[in-house]
């Protein structure tokens, strides 16, 4: 394995801001006013699939809702760069031809998977963690009252929806480019407690 590259590298052009949780709604196709069902690609083939459990979820709400940083969410704006291709798909085993979705979620697809399963209704929360006035109606659990954001007062889903998300947006043309970014962020460098291949510093 070789780590020369055939250019010098050069600094991904990225944009690092604040998102709202609605705007991965809007994206998704979940709201009437948004840009379509294939505006925000969650699937891309160099992704995982949804690997989270219950557990992990409902904490990731629960950061949410108490403003701990989540991480940036790194997206790529296929579309609005105006260069990107979709191209080549080769070796992506079935994959379709153009994927010319609007926004393609490079790293963070577990997070926003959950904010979506939140606001859809998929993901339900202990009851306690809302104001008592808030809760409108409850379930039953092992592990008591429960409640799905249809079962809070409107303003508690108004208020998710504006909770800011950190994102970092790149312009990058190809879906190798992105597949590089995931690849980098995911296994660039050694989680706590590993070790690296043989010890090696190269």
């Amino acid at each position: 394995m070789t780590l020369q590259t055939t250019t010098p590298i050069r600094e991904l052009t990225a944009t690092n801001s604040n998102r709202p949780c609605s705007f991965f709604r809007v994206y998704a196709g979940e709201d009437e006013d948004g840009p379509g069902s294939t505006s925000l690609d969650l699937d891309a083939p160099y992704q995982r699939g949804d690997v989270w459990g219950p557990t992990r979820r409902r904490e990731l709400i629960r950061s949410l809702l108490m403003s701990v940083p989540i991480g940036a969410i790194v997206m790529n704006q296929r579309l609005e760069s105006g260069r990107w291709s979709g191209r080549p798909f080769a070796h992506y085993s079935g994959a379709e031809e153009y994927r010319n979705w609007a926004y393609a979620v490079i790293d963070g697809k577990q997070r926003v998977t959950t904010m979506l399963m939140w606001l859809r209704g998929e993901l339900d929360l202990p009851a306690s963690w809302f104001p008592e006035e808030d809760v409108l109606s409850t379930h039953e659990t092992d592990d008591g009252s429960y409640v799905f954001i249809g079962e809070l007062a409107a303003r508690q889903r108004r208020g998710f929806e504006n909770i800011p998300v950190a994102t970092c947006e790149a312009r990058v043309s190809t879906m190798a480019a992105e597949e590089e970014i995931f690849r980098l962020i995911n296994f660039g460098g050694l989680l706590q407690g590993e070790v690296d291949e043989q010890g090696e510093d190269r």
